[in-house]
């Protein structure tokens, strides 16, 4: 669970009410982009993954190519089954 605050005088403030026992260890990392110089203190958490990007840049980061045709769009289903087992296999799933 990650619970969402700021810093006040030293003392870190959560923003919304936190069920947890008295004494109960927490982990603080900055946010990305809030202080970069600490962004390294969280350890193996990659301060990036936080970031909040735009679809376009996060196609580019992940090297997303353009679709070319509807076809690059079509889900995978097989074309033997019909529109009703897909509809079945959806709610088989879903439940």
């Amino acid at each position: 669970m990650t619970y969402r605050g700021y810093v006040k005088n030293g003392v870190v403030l959560i923003n919304d009410p936190v069920r947890l026992p008295d004494g109960t260890e927490v982990s603080v990392c900055p946010v990305a982009g809030s202080h970069p110089d600490q962004a390294e203190a969280c350890g193996d958490v990659d301060s990036t993954f936080w970031q909040t990007l735009s679809v376009p840049a996060l196609a580019e980061q992940q090297q997303v190519p353009p679709a070319q045709s509807l076809e690059d769009l079509a889900g995978d289903w097989p074309e033997d089954e019909s529109l009703d087992d897909f509809f079945e296999s959806l709610h088989r799933d879903r439940t």
